[in-house]
């Protein structure tokens, strides 16, 4: 046995005290809104690989609804705070962390924000489901305001790719927790 395996243990029983479990509120919201960012990522992909024009619509209705849900998720998280790590953590890896935690909480709220600012500004309307939020002008009026459209388009677009990578090391991190570590990290996200 390895010194780091027995550090590992040892921080293994010690996370057992400090290992908290969340609200269900707080597991609810983490898994309602992963799945609504990763889809409306995964459709974003698919349809401007393959020219999937008529997708934008249930693309830009999902973006509406994960709005209101994000600004809820960050309020709640400043009401409550981060919650305390399942394993102790050195400061640099903690500070690492939270700020991984709080750049994907940032983006919920940039991806959805800098596509409906691209739509309305570039003329193509918001829908949602149906509904008109804002109505699309006609193609020789478009784009209405074309460096907010530009800016907004261009924003959305990193923004994609960032809280793309992102997720991937939020789950390789989550990975990492359960399979090497093997803290209760993943089963405290699964309300265990």
């Amino acid at each position: 046995m390895t010194e780091y395996s027995v550090q590992l243990q040892q921080g293994n029983r010690d996370a057992k005290a400090i290992c908290t479990r969340l609200s269900k509120p707080s597991v609810v919201m983490h898994w309602l809104i992963a799945f609504i960012v990763i889809f409306s990522i995964a459709l974003g992909y698919y349809m401007t690989l393959n020219d999937r024009y008529d997708l934008y619509s249930l693309h830009k209705a999902i973006g509406v609804l994960l709005l209101p849900l994000a600004a809820f998720r960050i309020a709640w998280r400043i009401r409550k705070g981060f919650p305390t790590p399942c394993t102790r953590m050195e400061k640099g890896k903690l500070w690492v962390a939270k700020g991984a935690h709080s750049l994907l909480l940032l983006c919920t709220l940039v991806m959805p924000i800098s596509g409906f600012i691209s739509s309305a500004a570039g003329g193509y309307g918001v829908p949602l489901f149906g509904i008109s939020l804002i109505d699309a002008v006609p193609q020789d009026m478009r784009p209405i305001n074309q460096l907010l459209a530009t800016t907004a388009h261009t924003t959305h677009i990193f923004a994609g790719y960032f809280i793309t990578g992102l997720l991937i090391l939020h789950i390789a991190a989550a990975g990492w927790h359960h399979f090497v570590i093997k803290d209760r990290t993943l089963q405290r996200m699964l309300g265990r």
